[in-house]
């Protein structure tokens, strides 16, 4: 399986799972490479799908339901 098969199977994965500084850097150089993005512009398509991961996972909603 390559690299980029890895950043996208997500079976069994429940809320959000931190990603290693390899598979960022792997999808910055994709973004890069099929998006045509230059890199600072691969780098905020990344944060803001972390953010976005973070902010729409079941672990923080759970959180803000518990209080």
């Amino acid at each position: 399986m390559s690299q980029l098969e890895v950043l996208r199977d997500t079976t069994g994965m429940q809320g959000f799972d931190y990603p290693t500084l390899e598979e960022i850097v792997t999808l910055w150089r994709s973004y890069q490479a099929t998006g045509g993005l230059q890199p600072e512009e691969a780098w905020d398509a990344i944060a803001a799908s972390l953010a976005l991961d973070m902010a729409f996972s079941g672990h923080v909603r759970a959180k803000f339901s518990e209080h």
